[in-house]
């Protein structure tokens, strides 16, 4: 790999959905080709037609290049070298491939199932479940019926207007004190076979569905798709498999290393907090980094409104995931706001 103009477009600018070549050839040159010929099916399309669609295809990829190396060989150059490396790994990881533990896979197979069986006979016998004909724990909106028939509601809301019913949302429910106890009582075995479900169908059926011949399976990395210049993985999500909560973790059993290998871990502390700090120089937050204060336990007292001492695990989560970083990124107040179920004013405060 020389030069990708998609990833080359990225480093330039982290739009999302604007590195295409297709988008970049429109961009740029007011060109929309790609939609000319079917890709799927070159061979019954007609060879003129095939022609010039590579022609087009060559001369935009070479133009595309020409336009953005004065940039990538000047002030972005070392950020485009980096990129370039990281696609070389990326590549070689994906080549690599990770091996799966069969075994473990179908024992886990067995075991989830066997745990959702349980938890949906025990959400079916409970008052909520009943309210609703044909209550199907899968569906959302029979939850909001649920919710709405206790009076009830989640403080976010979807593109749609409907009510977010995440698991954060949920969680946050249940810590009203005006919501009824036997809604309080079937929430959380709700959340716990969304849980289960998720890592059947996601985690256990998904990546069945993925393992080559070679017993490993290969997922793509990549390097254009987030604002914030972050990598990520598809087919399957490698970089987002079950690790905090006790239930779902195990299933990172079914990944082992190769014969003779070992997995190491790696991670650096504290390292969007410090960036921060060093890109804001805000003279609070580099004193705090010097002296290696905890910023997100420090807000989830603010926000939870108890002793730094006794901040759980999961508000600290909440108030990192929700407050701090949102804002490092530039998310807005009423989002942050109705993520922790708080009043705008609150956040903004």
């Amino acid at each position: 790999l020389f030069r990708s103009t998609m990833l080359d477009a990225h480093v330039v600018e982290s739009r999302v959905g604007i590195c295409s070549l297709d988008e970049q050839a429109y961009q740029r040159f007011g060109l929309r080709y790609k939609g000319e010929v079917d890709r799927g099916r070159l061979v019954a399309t007609p060879l003129p037609d095939v022609a010039k669609y590579n022609v087009l295809d060559a001369c935009c990829t070479l133009l595309l290049h020409r336009a953005q190396e004065p940039v990538l060989d000047g002030p972005l150059a070392a950020g485009a070298a980096l990129f370039r490396k990281g696609a070389h790994a990326f590549a070689d990881m994906e080549e690599r491939g990770v091996r799966i533990d069969i075994e473990e896979l179908n024992r886990q197979d067995a075991a989830v199932t066997a745990k959702m069986r349980s938890a949906l006979a025990r959400l079916l016998e409970m008052p909520p479940a009943q309210k609703v004909p044909g209550y199907n724990p899968d569906s959302d909106d029979h939850l909001r019926a649920i919710l709405r028939s206790y009076e009830t509601t989640t403080a976010e809301r979807t593109a749609t207007g409907k009510a977010k019913v995440s698991r954060a949302q949920l969680a946050l429910v249940c810590a009203r004190e005006s919501v009824p106890q036997v809604l309080k009582d079937f929430l959380p075995v709700l959340m716990e076979y969304g849980k289960l479900a998720k890592v059947k169908g996601t985690y256990i059926d998904g990546f069945r569905k993925l393992i080559c011949s070679d017993g490993k399976i290969h997922p793509r990395f990549l390097l254009h798709t987030t604002r914030t210049y972050r990598s990520s993985s598809r087919d399957p999500n490698w970089q987002n498999l079950p690790k905090r909560d006790a239930e779902t973790k195990d299933f990172r059993r079914v990944v082992v290393p190769w014969i003779g290998d070992q997995f190491m871990e790696a991670d650096v502390k504290g390292a969007e907090v410090r960036v921060i700090a060093m890109l804001s120089q805000d003279p609070t937050l580099v004193e705090q980094v010097l002296a290696q204060y905890d910023l997100h336990r420090y807000w989830a007292g603010q926000i939870f409104g108890v002793s730094e001492s006794v901040v759980t695990k999961q508000q600290r989560f909440l108030a990192k995931n929700g407050f701090v970083f949102p804002h490092f990124y530039g998310c807005r107040s009423a989002t942050s706001a109705a993520y922790l179920d708080k009043p705008l004013d609150f956040v903004e405060g």
